[in-house]
């Protein structure tokens, strides 16, 4: 084992609820208060995957598949607007590699 490297830190982080690493060591993360689940690279920048308007409600875990192809996310949909789907897993067949 290596040295353990901090990749990104600080409260521009601070509501991701869960997240999992493609091949190359890029992450994707559920993040909470943005409701969005999003590609965060080496460099700090990311990329946004899937947001509320693609359906997600409170998004609290991710998961790749085997091949890093697919990602499933769990919404907790804890506050969810009357007539909004209930808690769910969904999946998200957008390629998470760039």
């Amino acid at each position: 084992p290596g040295a353990i490297t901090a990749r990104r830190s600080g409260p521009t982080y601070a509501d991701v609820d869960d997240f999992d690493l493609e091949h190359n060591g890029t992450i994707v993360a559920a993040r909470i208060s943005t409701q969005s689940v999003e590609r965060i690279h080496a460099d700090g920048s990311s990329t946004v995957l899937a947001t509320a308007a693609d359906g997600l409600s409170q998004p609290t875990a991710v998961a790749l598949d085997e091949r890093r192809c697919a990602v499933y996310v769990t919404n907790a949909a804890f506050y969810r607007p009357a007539g909004s789907p209930p808690a769910s897993v969904q999946l998200l067949t957008r390629r998470p590699s760039g």
